[in-house]
């Protein structure tokens, strides 16, 4: 059979195709497509598949919410979780700036391979100093900042890994993955009222230890048994702290 036929091969053409759409977005918006920095070292996308997939996502939320608000008494309670997310799973799309020059681009791939080979040798604080200079130079670029985090985590910096680990979430151009700005925009609702928020990150605990991801996802967002034991027993906390008494 043709290679082409076979599904792993359709695959591959279909992740090409998505890359080469974002790389075209990219290099059209320019300025416009790089992150803005906020909150120090954390950092946010600003590219429109970014917001479209938000703003859609939140458009549903407010339908939910108004059909919740319309329904006869006693009206049922609307619980969200947060989208949980595996921190230690690679990018799925990690593109350049598409104004990064030839010259930075070298230094870039010079900075990378020489903290790769740190932490083969078991240096990872010095991996880390060498990827954060990566990721300064190129701050779209999501390998970078997940390789930051990996070395700060195998340093014993978690709370850096996990800021490092989330960027690298953030900046994953798969249009699929705006994990922060999906749950900026629960908790904006859950705000505003009408929707009552379930937190994960209590139980989950991969933004205090980001290397609790392994017990709880199979992948970037399927979880494993334990991570399902874990978000059905907060939903039933918050569930049973917001029925009413009477």
């Amino acid at each position: 059979a043709d290679d082409g036929d076979h599904p792993e091969a359709r695959l591959r053409d279909q992740e090409r195709l998505v890359a080469d759409v974002m790389r075209s977005t990219l290099s059209a918006l320019g300025a416009d497509a790089r992150p803005g920095w906020k909150d120090g070292e954390r950092i946010q996308r600003v590219d429109r598949h970014h917001r479209a997939v938000t703003e859609r996502f939140t458009r549903n939320l407010e339908d939910l919410r108004r059909l919740v608000a319309a329904a006869p008494a006693p009206r049922p309670l609307l619980l969200i979780a947060e989208v949980p997310a595996n921190l230690l799973d690679p990018p799925m799309l990690a593109l350049h700036d598409p104004g990064l020059g030839a010259s930075d681009l070298d230094r870039w791939t010079g900075l990378m391979d020489r903290g790769e080979t740190l932490m083969e040798e078991g240096s990872p604080g010095a991996a880390a100093r060498v990827f954060r200079e990566a990721a300064q130079l190129d701050p779209v670029h999501a390998m970078a900042h997940h390789r930051l985090g990996r070395a700060l985590l195998a340093a014993g910096d978690r709370r850096g890994a996990a800021r490092a680990l989330s960027n690298a979430l953030e900046m994953d151009m798969d249009p699929g993955r705006p994990v922060a700005a999906i749950n900026g925009a629960v908790r904006d609702l859950a705000r505003e009222g009408g929707v009552i928020l379930v937190d994960l990150e209590p139980v989950f605990g991969v933004r205090e230890n980001p290397a609790a991801s392994t017990e709880m996802f199979h992948d970037a967002c399927h979880l494993t048994q334990r991570g399902y034991d874990l978000l059905a027993g907060q939903v039933a906390a918050v569930l049973l702290e917001n029925l009413p008494t009477k």
